[in-house]
């Protein structure tokens, strides 16, 4: 039986579960719903999740991927549920007006909402105390996405056909807002893993176009189209590494998967179409590797007699699992590969001011990567 599915997030969910895994938030049948990414096939319990869910439409997980956060459009509401049982944890906010694409901050403490009401809002993802509020004027926003060192977030509105840029601290509209040029209905907004690209998926147009994120100019329009495979695609993410793009067709009722950087398609499983009907935005944590932790940096001198150097020294705790080492990234570029053992590193020869965003990574023998964990050094 075919369904209406509206969201779609690859996560790990648990121990019990050693495969990557698609959940899947089933808009009419009023559920969520799981696939391992590698076959396609549907998982049992937990799954489906059902509990106070009327049509659920955005999902994001939190940073260690135990908790599921659930936009349920109809509802109003975003619950919060155990991914390793599927139990309700909370109605973390209620009364919304609509609300539609969700997303966490790097260390999962802020939840930024997309309402379809005209608004989106930032919450304290533990308590729900608002934080800050963004204002589009039209009906209409449809996703949000956030730059790696949180200072910027990016709005994409359906109705207004445009994606709006706000100062995600103040709330106040950056001046290249709204990014308008070769945009259709705004469907879904994803960031690079640098924070440099804007992707935006566009519904009516069936495309995709990239941007300067931090000037608004366009790169490619499109950089994806109908001639790529899309159909009337909605929802859109990039995985946490940055490499692939992975994008919902309503047309003919498909997920997708691109080289982010070059389009290609990427094959099996792709394209997964099994019981799948209008899917729609996405939430990513694809690796059955546990993340490291507690990283932390810090911008230190060595001095040499009249002369000195600047360094940023680096330092996390081990991951959990069974791994044969660590990635460390500089704006989102690889500098580093350590071993098992090591948990700290030294960045040379740095410069004085700015900000640099590092990411670390744990790698297990087969080269399966975790999600990424960061922090930014000014």
């Amino acid at each position: 039986m075919k369904k209406w599915f509206s969201l779609l997030a690859l996560t790990l969910l648990s121990n019990a579960l050693v495969a990557e895994v698609l959940l899947v938030a089933d808009y009419v049948s009023s559920e969520v719903t799981a696939y391992e990414l590698s076959t396609g096939e549907q998982l049992g319990l937990p799954f489906p999740i059902t509990e106070d869910l009327i049509n659920p439409l955005g999902l994001a997980t939190n940073p260690d991927k135990t908790v599921l956060y659930v936009a349920d459009q109809s509802g109003g509401t975003i619950n919060t549920y155990d991914l390793s049982t599927g139990e309700k944890l909370s109605t973390l906010l209620s009364g919304l007006p609509n609300p539609s694409g969700i997303t966490l901050n790097l260390d999962g403490t802020i939840l930024y909402v997309a309402n379809y009401g005209g608004v989106a809002n930032a919450y304290d993802a533990a308590t729900g105390a608002p934080i800050q509020s963004y204002s589009t004027g039209i009906s209409g926003c449809s996703d949000v996405a956030l730059s790696p060192d949180g200072t910027i977030l990016y709005v994409s509105n359906f109705n207004g056909q445009n994606v709006t840029v706000y100062n995600a601290t103040t709330g106040s509209s950056l001046g290249f807002s709204p990014i308008t040029t070769g945009i259709g209905a705004a469907s879904a907004v994803a960031l690079s893993f640098d924070g440099n690209t804007l992707y935006v998926c566009s519904q009516s147009t069936s495309a995709i176009n990239t941007y300067n994120a931090l000037t608004g100019t366009i790169i490619d329009n499109p950089f994806l189209d109908s001639g790529s495979g899309l159909a009337s695609p909605y929802g859109m993410r990039l995985s946490e590494n940055g490499t692939v793009l992975y994008v919902g067709n309503t047309g003919d009722n498909s997920v997708l998967a691109f080289d982010s950087s070059s389009g290609e398609l990427i094959g099996s499983p792709f394209p997964i179409t099994e019981d799948i009907m209008f899917p729609g935005t996405f939430a990513f944590a694809i690796s059955a590797v546990a993340s490291p932790s507690n990283l932390s940096g810090h911008q230190k001198k060595n001095r040499f007699a009249l002369q000195y150097e600047l360094f940023n020294q680096l330092s996390w705790s081990a991951s959990s699992s069974e791994i044969v080492g660590y990635y460390v990234y500089r704006n989102g570029s690889k500098i580093a590969t350590l071993n098992a053992s090591t948990l700290t590193y030294t960045d040379h020869n740095r410069k004085k001011g700015g900000s640099t965003t590092y990411s670390v990574t744990a790698f297990d023998q087969v080269g399966t990567e975790s999600p990424a964990i960061s922090c930014v050094i000014k």
